[in-house]
């Protein structure tokens, strides 16, 4: 029986980051963190499809955090008196993330992913790290992609 603690987790931990990070003015330091993207106000079509970017981009980086998150608690789990091993980490990034279609959707799963186990070890619980490698790293990523590919995505 597959189980739904992984994607349970996740939720509940975005969920608690989305609130720390409204709620405290730090939380627009990075652009990732803003509630608004530079081309939010401008109505060109070029504008709109850079918003559309941001707007991904944004929560592209939230999920690659919130993945990192979810490998950390699992590998250092002692209540269940064994860590996880690498195998069932992954496991855990490709049931959250698949890659099924070769769309840009799987592109930016499989660098989620890739970005979540390679950082893992980085990642932290307070609201605002000051070490964001994991979200840095997801962002510079993320918004170097041509903009043809995000309008697929919603």
């Amino acid at each position: 029986m597959r189980s739904y603690y992984p994607v349970v987790f996740i939720a509940a931990y975005f969920f608690t980051f989305i609130n720390d990070a409204s709620a405290n003015n730090q939380s627009h330091e990075h652009p990732w963190n803003k509630v608004f993207s530079p081309y939010s106000d401008d109505q060109s079509e070029l504008a709109m499809e850079k918003d559309h970017r941001w707007e991904i981009c944004t929560k592209m980086t939230a999920s690659a955090n919130t993945a990192a998150g979810a490998v950390y608690h699992q590998k250092i789990d002692t209540s269940k008196h064994k860590s996880m091993t690498d195998l069932e980490a992954k496991q855990l990034l490709f049931d959250t993330y698949p890659i099924d279609t070769e769309s840009f959707k799987d592109q930016i799963n499989q660098k989620i992913r890739e970005i979540a186990y390679t950082h893992w070890q980085t990642w932290t619980d307070v609201p605002y790290p000051t070490d964001v490698t994991i979200e840095q790293t997801t962002w510079d990523w993320c918004i170097k992609q041509p903009l043809k590919g995000f309008w697929e995505l919603n």
